[in-house]
């Protein structure tokens, strides 16, 4: 009678240890779902690692544009921009835009700023209703870009964010060069620099410059 006693207690031990070992089993399966939809659903946000290339594809295998440098434009800009002149910055970028695509250019990146990059990624989202097949590409400094912005501004970057077809961070976190990285990447990726240049400093100038030293050609709407 003992050595039954004792057999029964064991698998009564078993069977609990087998109950929790398919909670544990079905918790599991439950955070790798929730693991695989968070992937999807954030998809098109990715730190850059190296640099990419490509022939004749848009895309690589994992589904990511192919940045091809001779038919990608970049815009750089003022933050400030006076509301008078936005409607016609806006029209002179668009024309630009279309100019480009006629000559060949469908990808165009913004780096995510407030003011000029702003008004440029709006263009780029409105044409791209005419010409499908062209793509906006937002290239950011950091995650958290946005701290210390109005919710208005927060809300407008979220929305370009969202519709954009592809996001990519230089840096993981906010550092002191990581703006400067950012503009160095947007120049390193294009042949064309679409700018709006009216004061000589800070970091458009920087931008500007580095870019006439990469050999791309210089668009500055200011001068219209």
């Amino acid at each position: 009678p003992i050595i039954y006693i004792l057999w029964a207690y064991r698998l009564k031990n078993l069977s609990r240890c087998l109950r929790k070992l398919q909670v544990c089993k079905e918790f599991f399966h439950h955070v790798l779902r929730i693991q695989q939809s968070l992937c999807l659903a954030g998809q098109k946000k990715r730190l850059f690692t190296g640099a990419e290339t490509g022939q004749n594809s848009k895309y690589n295998e994992k589904g990511k544009i192919i940045i091809m440098r001779e038919k990608t434009c970049c815009f750089t800009g003022h933050r400030r921009i006076p509301v008078g002149l936005r409607s016609r910055i806006a029209s002179e970028i668009e024309n630009r835009v279309i100019e480009l695509i006629s000559h060949g250019y469908n990808v165009f990146e913004t780096g995510g700023a407030l003011g000029f990059d702003t008004v440029a990624a709006q263009v780029v989202l409105r044409v791209r209703d005419r010409y499908p097949f062209i793509r906006l590409v937002l290239v950011l400094p950091c995650s958290n870009q946005t701290d210390g912005w109005c919710e208005h501004d927060r809300r407008m970057y979220n929305y370009i964010m969202d519709a954009a077809d592809d996001v990519i961070y230089t840096s993981a976190e906010y550092t002191k060069g990581c703006m400067y990285k950012r503009n160095r990447r947007l120049v390193d990726d294009s042949s064309v620099c679409i700018c709006w240049l009216r004061h000589p400093s800070g970091g458009t100038l920087y931008t500007v410059n580095y870019a006439e030293k990469s050999g791309l050609k210089i668009i500055n709407i200011a001068d219209k």
